[in-house]
This record gives C-alpha cells, structure tokens and sequence, in this order.
C-alpha cells in the first residue's frame, strides 16, 4: 500500500520549479520572474545540444558508395556559431545556398526560454530542410547586409 500523499508538501515542491514572480517598477523591461536555477554544465550541455542538432550540414546524406552531400540540394559552407549569455543564448545556423546566390541563408534559435530553461531544439535541422525544400522563407529583398534570416 502507498504512502498518502502530503497535498501542501507536493504543491511547495512544484512550486519551487516555476519562476517565481520578482517585484518590479512600471517600464522595467527586465523579466519579471527570477531566472531558473541552470548549472554550468547544463547551459553547456544544452548549447551542445542546439549545436549537435546541424554538426552534419554538410554532410548529412550519405549514398551506398560512402559519399556524403549536404543537408538539402545546394548548401555550402555551412557555419553554426553560438552568441549571447544565459538566458539570452542563441545558435546562428547560417550557410549559402543557390536560392539565394548573393548572401548566406541564416537560421536562429534561442537556447533557452525567458526564464532561463532549455528549449530543445527537436527536428531543428529537418525542419529547415523542409522550409528549403519547399522555399518556405522570406523573399530575398528582405535580406539585411547579405544575410537572408529564415
């Protein structure tokens, strides 16, 4: 037989695992919550994550032979870099591609949500096969120095 369960001892301990609410001033435009508690390691580990997601751009399909090609038809010199600081941290995929000849294409995602917690990035690198397959991105006139965000 099971052990009841403490109703007041389980709701403090969910809580303690949401951001908790900080006071602010009006017009503060910090987030209003306390960051989550994230080691070290783990915005680590989850920046690695984020970038394993596209360690095969370039050589994501490979045929019978042991050739490889690209994630999709046409990309080259693909390049993911990592920016910013907790919470604030993002992986800029960003390689060229023939549907845009006169820049590079360029793909960002944040690592972690407002309050600091990882955001998988699940299928991350499928995904942006598909939107090349299907040329689901922004017209190119879009493009701000070079660089077409999709």
């Amino acid at each position: 037989m099971l052990d009841p369960v403490d109703d007041a001892a389980m709701i403090k301990t969910m809580s303690a695992l949401l951001p908790q609410r900080v006071a602010r001033e009006p017009g503060d435009p910090r987030a209003s919550w306390r960051p989550a508690p994230v080691s070290a390691a783990d915005r680590t580990a989850a920046v690695a994550a984020v970038t394993g997601e596209f360690a095969y751009l370039a050589a994501y399909w490979t045929d019978p032979s042991g050739a490889t090609s690209p994630l999709t038809g046409g990309l080259r010199q693909p390049r993911v870099e990592v920016g910013g600081e907790w919470p604030d941290t993002r992986v800029e995929v960003s390689f060229r591609h023939p549907l845009f000849p006169g820049g590079r294409m360029r793909r960002t995602l944040h690592v972690f949500d407002a309050a600091g917690r990882f955001v998988p990035a699940l299928y991350a690198s499928v995904h942006l096969m598909e939107d090349l397959a299907t040329h689901r991105f922004p017209p190119v006139e879009t493009a701000v120095d070079g660089i077409l965000d999709i």
